[in-house]
């Protein structure tokens, strides 16, 4: 039987005493179906603390999926208690529910360390300040505050704070000159990114920069590799084993039988913090973890969300290498860039490698990964300048290509449907012309400098044209008070929402949300001044579910 689309009344204020909330989660047998069928009830018993009570006929459902085997095999995996928490809450709560904890956690380092003087300047003489050595070794930090020699053991360290007006451009310039990637910067040097940030210097400092790097923790950990002269695979294979044969691993090092992953936060919450997919993920993950330990390989789990600093990464690898690791050599210049790019060519290797072909088509046939990434990253005009070029005799004449990039909306949906046009565009000079009408991608950290959003605000009219066409641009020169005084205002005048417009505009929408979405101002009025229920008696009700 379809279901029914009659008008739903909503529920009265206060409805959701105690009572009714335990009595409606009865309904269900699972926290998940509660949530799915009844999100208010449940958001009620969640605000009021009454979720537990709600829900204790619901626990036989977690121990089902957490019994004691799986608790236990759960467990093996961690090396503390911490560890386990954060990966897997679900089996660490089971565990503490049901009295395993004791027996899941008895292999796990749980013994609180006796700090002495000389124990405490080791662990910091690791660390170049403060601040790293309370992220990477808490406990030590602490015991020296509670010890009061602070200032003894941290004597060799450098003071993060610097004096007022310390930052000046020239400081923040050469700051920026250390790093090839806005994160990592931000990361090592936040006051500086600040300022560049406030001062407008964003563009000019980080014009060296990759446009899209690779993440700090797996470019820390390809510096740290490459530094210290050990060989190693990165997102290596092992194809002829069925079972993980489509699952890369981020570093293998054959030579020590090591595997190294480093999870971003992703491995704990999820893409978008979407539970299909972190159970997913942390499936892969399992998998991976079982095969490496049944293949007598040694598997080192990094965490983003533990391991929160390049200072604690590379202590983790130090650690697992052992004591015998060569002296650190300084990365060149080209090192330095390929590691924080995450690119797999540099642009002098696609020069060369296109200087072995004559035309595009033997270099796409002989180098076809090359070849993509030229195109990718905008390389494939300048690589392929010394080639004869072979045409579909004038197919793409500058009108062709012109029409059909009118065809596409986005530079991303013309290349992939028309490559040859795409590519013809720059060679024949109309590119400009032919993409005008797309829409571009966001603008890189830094591109809206005061003097751009002065040019940007020239070409509307009102703020509400200008926000609608580039709200980037709109939401920076709102920040920075640059939107001209005489631009027109969207905003309505007092008095403006009387009930009869605020009625006019509801009738437009068949939806409180998209009510709500669309003319926020209407709804907050109507709903302040008691009329939300007659405007919006036409619409429907929406239940999730």
């Amino acid at each position: 039987m379809p279901r029914s689309t009659a008008t739903r009344k909503s529920l009265p204020k206060g409805h959701w005493t105690k009572a009714a909330v335990c009595k409606d989660a009865r309904k269900y047998k699972s926290k998940a179906e509660w949530i799915k069928t009844s999100a208010s009830a449940y958001a009620i018993a969640h605000r009021n603390g009454w979720v537990e009570q709600a829900c204790r006929h619901m626990d036989v459902l977690w121990v089902a999926k957490w019994d004691h085997a799986a608790v236990l095999k759960s467990a093996k995996a961690y090396e503390t208690r911490s560890q386990w928490k954060s990966s897997e809450p679900g089996a660490y709560k089971a565990a503490l529910r049901n009295g395993w904890l004791a027996e899941a956690s008895a292999h796990m380092a749980t013994k609180r360390r006796e700090w002495d003087i000389a124990a405490l300047k080791e662990s910091a003489q690791r660390f170049s300040t403060r601040a790293a050595w309370k992220e990477s070794d808490g406990a030590a930090y602490k015991a020296a505050r509670d010890h009061c020699v602070m200032d003894e053991v941290c004597a060799h360290m450098t003071r993060a704070y610097k004096p007022t007006g310390w930052w000046t451009k020239e400081r923040v310039l050469a700051s920026a000159r250390e790093h090839q990637s806005i994160a990592s910067w931000d990361s090592a040097e936040t006051t500086a990114y600040q300022r560049a940030k406030q001062n407008g210097w964003m563009e000019e400092a980080t014009a060296h920069m990759n446009a899209v790097p690779m993440p700090i923790g797996p470019a820390t950990i390809h510096e740290f590799l490459l530094a210290h002269g050990i060989a190693y695979k990165a997102e290596h294979r092992f194809r002829t084993d069925p079972v993980v044969a489509k699952m890369p691993f981020d570093f293998y090092l054959q030579e020590r039988r090591l595997l190294i992953e480093f999870h971003g936060r992703q491995h704990r919450d999820g893409w978008s913090r979407d539970p299909a997919s972190r159970e997913y993920i942390q499936r892969n993950d399992r998998i991976k973890r079982e095969w490496a330990t049944s293949q007598g390989l040694v598997y080192l789990e990094i965490c983003a969300w533990i391991d929160r600093s390049p200072e604690v990464v590379r202590t983790r690898l130090a650690a697992a290498l052992g004591g015998d690791l060569p002296q650190p050599r300084q990365l060149t210049a080209a090192e330095q860039r390929k590691v924080w790019s995450g690119r797999v060519f540099e642009e002098d290797e696609i020069l060369a490698d296109a200087a072995k072909y004559r035309t595009r088509a033997e270099w796409m046939r002989g180098s076809p990964n090359a070849y993509r990434f030229a195109l990718r990253h905008g390389l494939d005009e300048v690589a392929t300048a010394h080639m004869n070029y072979v045409t579909q005799h004038g197919k793409w004449t500058r009108e062709a290509v012109v029409a059909s990039a009118l065809a596409h909306s986005s530079l991303s949906e013309w290349r992939k449907a028309e490559p040859s046009a795409y590519v013809t565009s720059k060679r024949l000079g109309c590119f400009d012309e032919a993409t005008k009408h797309m829409k571009r991608a966001k603008q890189p950290n830094g591109y809206w400098t005061n003097e751009r959003l002065i040019a940007e605000a020239a070409r509307f009219d009102s703020t509400a044209h200008w926000q609608k066409e580039s709200s980037g641009s709109y939401s920076i020169a709102k920040k920075r008070g640059l939107v001209p005084p005489d631009m027109a205002r969207s905003k309505k005048p007092n008095g403006f929402w009387t009930k009869e417009r605020v009625a006019t505009n509801a009738a437009n929408y068949t939806t409180r949300g998209a009510f709500r979405k669309a003319e926020p101002s209407a709804y907050a009025i109507a709903s302040a001044s008691g009329w939300l229920d007659e405007v919006c008696a036409h619409m429907q009700m929406a239940r999730p579910g």
